[in-house]
């Protein structure tokens, strides 16, 4: 199986869309804490920012050869084998894990968790990405 670039590409776009929201959004970052409205945009731009890498992921994973991973954070395991740098596997297995929080136990998301990505993380999202093309564009 090959990679389909034009399925990364349109990925990373939709990415690079959410990111700037996340970061439009910033100037207005007291609102987090004062509007649930304002808290559930954030929290969404960040879910839907860990689909697209993820989704990017295991396309790649799959397109390489390597065994199907088992879930999100596996896929990260799959390609830390050879396709992304290993001293950045943590950090992406963070996204993964923190993705999984968002979406299944987001009836118990800790709000200065969510705070603290969002102001600290998003750039760990444009490495993962950089990152991810690199994986599909290499031979």
């Amino acid at each position: 199986m090959e990679v389909d670039m034009e399925a990364v590409k349109s990925r990373v776009e939709l990415l690079g869309r959410y990111l700037s929201s996340l970061e439009e959004l910033k100037s207005r970052k007291e609102g987090f804490y004062k509007s649930l409205v304002y808290r559930m945009a954030v929290e969404k731009l960040l879910q839907l920012s860990f689909e697209c890498l993820l989704d990017i992921a295991q396309h790649v994973a799959a397109a390489k050869g390597h065994r199907p991973p088992e879930s999100y954070a596996d896929t990260i395991t799959v390609l830390e084998d050879r396709l992304i740098p290993p001293e950045k596997a943590d950090v992406y297995m963070r996204i993964a894990r923190f993705r999984n929080v968002l979406v299944h136990a987001y009836v118990s998301v800790d709000r200065d968790s969510v705070f603290e990505f969002w102001m600290k993380g998003t750039e760990d999202l444009r490495e993962m990405a950089r990152d991810l093309v690199n994986a599909a564009t290499d031979p």
